[in-house]
């Protein structure tokens, strides 16, 4: 859009009448030496009408997406599969690293996990083993411990029965056993006095002699010992008697020390099981702490393949094979996502426009051909200097835009009660815009200023009146005073 000044204008139109009386035959402005032939036009009188105000905002084209591809972990680049300007698709390999470390210490790190879980299985196996065998001990230990009570109870009576000596139901009872034993062996005497007799008159046989006489003997050996055992009732306990018997507690009591010392200690072994555990624990701990380490291991090892985040382009390729890359450096620019015109505009704009909206826009990249993008965002906060705000407008997919171009969005603000003429009543030469004004069937050029077109007409801000009538057909045939022939 050209802005005219009053001189400028003035500057125009001298220098085309200076053209024009120096006999000049260029046909900006035009004139010929013969007379033309009238040419026939239609015309149109030169009216006032609301035409849209518009505002022209610039901006720069941007992609939605736009990622710095770089590595986490040091390496030499091996392969570099894409070139600037190439499509790519999300998941796709883009860069590789020299991997041979990073194989190295995920080997390593498999390999401390397999020998953590080693470990931990002979620890259970250990501890199982300490608890069965601790158990058994424990249950063995208090057997031994019962039994030796036992024993000891058992002693302690008996010596209670030697220290106490004999009761008077024993004498009674060693008397009544001398008594029985007595009359016993008087009965086995007789017995065998009357088979001696029988066997001196052949009665009976040597063989029933000889069991009377073991009769005899036996009556007399229960006699001699019931004599006996009342004589050591009627004595009482012996000292030694009394002597074995505290021996015996004695020994009791120290079998049963023993064997609650046994079971001291079997308790105390008990509490290698603990450790057992402990070693159990420990070696279960170190088993995910080398499955965190082979995770990271892992996770190190794909770093050295770098894949595409999303769909895009290519930008710009920062690094070839052979190269060594670093943390944070990049390595490829990538853009994605849809294109937008992020644009410049005014705050006094604002209220004529709103998201969804549609703003017609053209790329000077490809020859300001128009196109149309809608608002996706206002940015909530200005420029607090110029008083501006970023609009954000979705690019169509169809046009062939690329990021970095420069771009231009007309906004309507309102409206203009302006002069206007068709657009093909105007002639544009050297950078400037020309009408055909008609006066008495004769074409005068005349310059003049244009503002901003609305459809087929354009507005005019300076160098016409209204009223006048301009040529708006065959335009192109005219010259500077040539004849004209209206034509309906």
């Amino acid at each position: 859009m050209i802005r005219l000044t009053r001189s400028t204008v003035l500057t125009g139109a001298l220098s085309v009448a200076i053209s024009l009386t120096a006999g000049c035959q260029s046909r900006v402005p035009g004139h010929d030496a013969a007379a033309p032939q009238a040419v026939a036009v239609r015309t149109c009188t030169v009216s006032a009408s609301d035409t849209p105000k518009w505002l022209d905002a610039t901006g720069t084209v941007s992609a939605q997406f736009t990622a710095d591809i770089s590595t986490r972990t040091p390496g030499r680049v091996t392969l570099i599969a894409v070139k600037e300007g190439d499509r790519i698709r999300k998941g796709q390999v883009l860069v590789s690293l020299d991997a041979a470390d990073l194989d190295a210490s995920v080997a390593q790190a498999g390999a401390e996990v397999r020998a953590s879980a080693v470990q931990y299985q002979s620890a259970a196996v250990a501890a199982n083993m300490a608890a069965a065998t601790s158990a058994a001990q424990i249950e063995s230990a208090k057997a031994r411990v019962e039994q030796a009570e036992a024993a000891l109870a058992t002693e302690s009576a008996k010596r209670d029965l030697v220290n106490a000596g004999p009761r008077q139901q024993e004498r009674v009872a060693a008397a009544q056993n001398v008594a029985h034993a007595d009359a016993a062996l008087v009965l086995a005497r007789k017995t065998y006095d009357r088979m001696a007799t029988l066997y001196k008159n052949d009665a009976i046989t040597g063989q029933q002699l000889d069991a009377a006489k073991s009769d005899l003997d036996g009556a007399q050996a229960a006699y001699q010992s019931a004599l006996q055992q009342q004589s050591m009732t009627d004595e009482g306990s012996r000292a030694e008697d009394k002597a074995a018997a505290d021996a015996a507690v004695a020994q009791a009591k120290a079998g049963l020390d023993a064997a609650r010392a046994g079971l001291v200690q079997a308790q105390a072994e008990a509490l290698v099981v603990s450790v057992r555990h402990a070693d159990m624990r420990q070696a279960q701990a170190q088993i995910g702490r080398a499955k965190a380490a082979l995770g990271a291991a892992v996770a190190n090892r794909s770093y050295s393949t770098i894949v595409a985040p999303f769909d895009g382009v290519v930008a710009q390729r920062l690094a070839d094979p052979g190269a060594m890359a670093g943390p944070g450096v990049p390595l490829l620019k990538i853009q994605g996502g849809e294109l937008r015109l992020d644009a410049v505009v005014p705050e006094s704009a604002l209220a004529a426009i709103h998201v969804g909206a549609t703003l017609p826009i053209s790329l000077d990249a490809l020859g300001g051909k128009p196109s149309s993008a809608t608002i996706i965002s206002i940015s909530p906060q200005g420029d607090a200097a110029s008083h501006t705000f970023v609009v954000k407008a979705r690019l169509p997919y169809d046009v062939n835009a690329r990021a970095g171009m420069f771009g231009r969005a007309r906004i309507r603000t309102g409206l203009d009660h302006r002069l206007t003429v068709p657009a093909s009543a105007v002639v544009s030469r050297d950078g400037l815009s020309y009408v055909y004004v008609v006066q008495n069937k004769v074409a005068r050029l005349r310059l003049i200023s244009t503002g901003t077109a609305a459809g087929e007409r354009v507005a005019v801000t300076s160098g016409l009146t209204r009223g006048e009538a301009v040529a708006m057909t065959n335009v192109d045939k005219l010259t500077d005073n040539a004849s004209i022939e209206e034509t309906k």
